[in-house]
C-alpha cells in the first residue's frame, strides 16, 4: 500500500514537469496537488496505523490512533477556515493573489481587469501600464490597457493600445474590432 500511495503522488505530476504548456510565471497551482494528495493521504493513514495502539478503560483499544487523527483533523479544519478568508470577495482574492504572487503576470492583470470593471480606472491603468511595460510582448496587457482608455473616452491612447495588441498578435481579433470602434468614435 506504501508503494501505491507513492506512486499515486507521482504520477499525476508527471505531465506538468514540461513547464512550456505554461503560462510565463503561472505554473503553480493547489489544484495539481488534488489527485496526489490523494497517495498522501493514503500515506498519512498508514502512519497512523503505525502508532502503537493503547487500551483504555473508557475508549477501548486505539485511543492515541483515534488522538492523533482528532488533532490532524482539527488542525486542517483550522486551515481551511483560515484558508477561506481569501474567497471572501473578487476584492480580496485579487489583491491576496496579486500581494503573495507580485511578479505573476496573470494575478496582475486579473487585479487590474477587476479595478477596471469596479470603475477604479486609474489603478487599472498604472497597473495595465506596468504589465505593458515587463512584459512587452504580451497582447492581452495592450489589449486591456487599450480597451480601459476606450472606455474613459481617451481615444488617442485607446489606439495606440490597441495597435500595439495588433501588432503583438495579428491573429486575435479583439483588437481590430476595438481599433474600428475608437477610430469610428474618433
Amino acid at each position: 500500500p506504501a508503494r501505491f500511495a507513492s506512486v499515486w503522488m507521482v504520477i499525476p505530476l508527471i505531465p506538468l514537469l514540461d513547464l512550456r504548456a505554461f503560462v510565463e510565471s503561472d505554473f503553480a497551482h493547489d489544484r495539481y496537488l488534488y489527485l496526489p494528495s490523494v497517495g498522501f493521504t493514503m500515506l498519512i493513514a498508514l502512519s497512523l496505523r503505525r502508532i502503537p495502539a493503547t487500551r483504555s478503560k473508557w475508549l477501548g483499544p486505539g485511543l492515541t490512533q483515534v488522538s492523533a487523527v482528532l488533532v490532524l483533523a482539527s488542525l486542517m479544519a483550522f486551515d481551511a477556515v483560515y484558508q477561506s478568508y481569501y474567497f471572501a470577495d473578487d476584492n480580496v482574492f485579487y489583491n491576496h493573489n496579486a500581494r503573495v504572487a507580485p511578479n505573476n503576470w496573470v494575478a496582475k492583470n486579473n487585479l487590474a481587469m477587476w479595478n477596471r470593471d469596479q470603475g477604479n480606472y486609474d489603478v487599472a491603468i498604472k497597473v495595465f501600464r506596468e504589465l505593458t511595460e515587463a512584459y512587452p510582448g504580451s497582447w492581452a496587457s495592450a489589449h486591456n490597457l487599450g480597451f480601459t482608455y476606450y472606455k474613459l473616452g481617451r481615444m488617442e491612447e485607446a489606439d495606440s493600445s490597441f495597435v500595439q495588441a495588433i501588432r503583438i498578435n495579428p491573429s486575435l481579433p479583439e483588437s481590430y474590432l476595438c481599433l474600428g470602434l475608437t477610430r469610428l468614435r474618433m
